[in-house]
């Protein structure tokens, strides 16, 4: 076993506290592993947080900006979900008014219906091109 020395004490010193600390990155809930799977399989670009109001901060947790969709996944089931209070479902009803005002369409998942999410945006894109 090696033996400090003061001046490796002291380099560890230098390092600013938060490179220290090394973040584990949470498990993607299954449903959302899904929609980023089946995007990727289908080649289709997306981009994941897109932030697409100028003014609020809104995000989608999906878009395709060329086509104007995005796609949302409800952690309905999740511990800090503010989707199911009041206020949290109020903010999700502006954010998605905002966004339909603005031209997006939007395609909403829950972990029940999640699996229909390939075939809605092959339906999507397909009407879009008749």
């Amino acid at each position: 076993m090696k033996k400090w020395k003061i001046s490796d004490v002291e380099k560890f010193q230098k390092v600013p506290p938060h490179s220290r600390a090394v973040k584990i990155p949470k498990e993607l809930p299954k449903g959302v592993q899904h929609i980023k799977n089946h995007l990727t399989l289908l080649k289709i670009p997306f981009v994941q947080e897109l932030k697409f109001h100028s003014v609020r901060k809104f995000r989608f947790d999906f878009a395709i900006p060329d086509s104007k969709i995005a796609i949302e996944y409800e952690g309905l089931n999740s511990e800090k979900s503010g989707h199911t209070t009041l206020m949290g479902y109020t903010e999700d009803c502006v954010k998605y008014n905002l966004a339909a005002i603005d031209g997006w369409r939007i395609l909403r998942y829950t972990a029940v219906n999640v699996e229909d999410f390939a075939n809605d945006l092959r339906e999507l894109i397909e009407n879009k091109r008749k």
